[in-house]
């Protein structure tokens, strides 16, 4: 095993952590921590594909592959709990066919070395709402988030769910997604017919 090297710098971690609903899953928690780490505390250039990318603070470049060998969690695991973190407002992703901008929201609100208290407080019922001229779209993502959202509460809020090994747990939240995937599409087009 490596010793610690800690010149590299450091990320603020707040307390009130302990009472959000990322905390109660460890796998959440271990990629909201990797995604705080992996963001950029300066803006910063990087090229990909010949191409010259600014990435602001709080943002950094990488793949489901890079974060799956950078944590050890599966494919699946790391797309569920990304989405999962996007719906509660505490991440943004841009994705293309070649990788993927992950933004740490409020990145320097929570990082900034001259605070002592972020200026906002996430919790588990923070929607981040944004004016989008993509106004459907906005409204699907809405929907899709909040009824994951809930159904990741509500199990939570079991015993019985809890009680379940992290293996079964994430079969059940895989067997929901499966069934989301299924018959979202369908579900969401029929909504904005009937708007």
């Amino acid at each position: 095993m490596k010793n610690l090297d800690l010149s590299d710098g450091y990320v603020k971690v707040y307390r009130r952590l302990l009472d959000h609903s990322i905390f109660k899953d460890a796998r959440t928690l271990q990629l909201f921590i990797y995604c705080l780490l992996r963001a950029g505390h300066r803006q910063n250039k990087v090229e990909c594909s010949l191409k010259e990318i600014t990435l602001e603070r709080g943002q950094f470049m990488t793949s489901i592959a890079r974060i799956a060998r950078d944590t050890r969690l599966t494919h699946w695991q790391i797309r569920s709990r990304l989405n999962f973190l996007k719906c509660l407002g505490i991440l943004t992703i841009k994705t293309t066919n070649r990788y993927s901008i992950i933004t740490v929201c409020n990145y320097c609100a929570y990082q900034d070395s001259t605070r002592e208290e972020p200026q906002t407080k996430p919790h588990a019922g923070h929607k981040q709402t944004t004016t989008n001229k993509n106004e459907k779209n906005e409204k699907n993502k809405y929907i899709e988030c909040s009824t994951f959202e809930r159904l990741t509460a509500f199990l939570s809020s079991l015993p019985e769910y809890l009680s379940f090994s992290v293996e079964t747990r994430d079969l059940i939240l895989d067997s929901f997604s499966t069934v989301h995937a299924l018959i979202h599409r369908p579900v969401i087009s029929k909504i904005n017919e009937l708007r």
